[in-house]
């Protein structure tokens, strides 16, 4: 189903912006601000596709989203998107669900020749085939298809030119092309089985080689554990004496830091007590000091109480004799009046 160029105005708008003139009218719509639906991402591919907007195309090959390979090889073929060939392709001939026939009637018929063709390859024997290898396949089942359709270009020429003939063929095409078809596949079952004949025999080569070479592995990897053996044991033994040097050194060190610290405390500690020597001996002339000054007084109190007593004495003895005086005196002169 295709929409018309009004309903897609209609629906869309974004920074991406679709100019035209339609009917007389300039209309501005942009697509990237709606979640457009599959079938409506496909009628803008086809609208842009038909009318060769290139931009409105590459934002819809950007936003459309297949629900199935098929229908993306079916978009693939209609508008020309080489990119999504070959892994819509390699999609089909991986999915375990055959091809359907209505899926078939859309499809062109060497396409279905050629899922057909490498699904057989892959699910009708008994060797592996790795996913990465389904791409490949069907590039070359491609390049085989392109080649065969180039060599019966002249043929098909002649046809035209022979109304008769061509009527015939005409009338015999299908059975032709389907003909062509099984030669091909034969050709490319051939060529799948001689591949995998050349595989085997490979394979039989490499394990009658393998003994050898595993047993020249095994001994060159086991020369080379023992060199790298031998190379960590010297490192190991580098490493060990590297560190008992450092261990060494840094015993040196401690030793003479520790000598260092006792110097300085022995010599601490002799301050200390040329100090407290010094301090003490301060003390004791300051002690000796005073208990002379102390002395000194004493002996001072001593004498000045011995000279204070005798000069008592004397000023006692002078006093009695100054006494005794003038009672002689006295009585002198009381003699001396009768």
């Amino acid at each position: 189903m295709h929409f018309s160029l009004s309903y897609i105005q209609s629906k869309v708008s974004d920074p991406i912006f679709f100019w035209v003139t339609y009917g007389g009218a300039s209309t501005c719509r942009n697509f990237e601000e709606n979640d457009l639906s599959y079938e409506e991402w496909k009628s803008v591919l086809h609208l842009s596709t038909r009318w060769n907007f290139d931009s409105i195309r590459k934002l819809a090959l950007s936003s459309i989203e297949p629900p199935t390979s098929h229908d993306r090889l079916v978009l693939a073929r209609t508008y020309l998107i080489d990119d999504w060939v070959v892994p819509a392709l390699s999609a089909l001939c991986e999915r375990t669900k055959p091809l359907t026939l209505s899926e078939a009637h859309q499809m062109n018929i060497e396409d279905v020749v050629l899922i057909s063709t490498v699904r057989e390859h892959i699910r009708g024997r008994t060797i592996q085939v790795d996913a990465a290898e389904i791409p490949r396949r069907v590039e070359a089942e491609q390049l085989t298809a392109l080649g065969h359709r180039i060599s019966l270009s002249p043929s098909r020429e002649l046809e035209d030119n022979n109304p008769v003939a061509g009527a015939w063929h005409f009338r015999s095409r299908r059975e032709k092309a389907e003909a062509e078809a099984r030669a091909r596949a034969q050709e490319a079952t051939r060529l799948c089985l001689d591949a995998e004949a050349k595989e085997h025999a490979e394979a039989v080569k490499k394990s009658r080689m393998g003994a050898e070479e595993r047993a020249h592995l095994e001994a060159e990897k086991a020369r080379e554990d023992a060199e790298e053996e031998a190379r960590l044991e010297v490192e190991e033994r580098k490493r060990k004496g590297a560190e008992e040097k450092a261990l060494a050194k840094k015993a040196r060190k401690a030793a003479i830091e520790a000598e260092k610290k006792r110097e300085a405390e022995a010599k601490a500690k002799a301050a200390e007590a040329e100090k407290m020597r010094r301090e003490a001996e301060a003390k004791a002339k300051e002690e000796a000091e005073a208990k002379a000054k102390a002395e000194e007084a004493r002996i001072k109190a001593n004498e000045d109480t011995v000279n204070k007593v005798r000069r008592e004495e004397e000023a006692t003895q002078w006093r009695g004799r100054r006494r005794v005086d003038e009672q002689e005196k006295a009585e002198t002169g009381w003699l001396s009046s009768y």
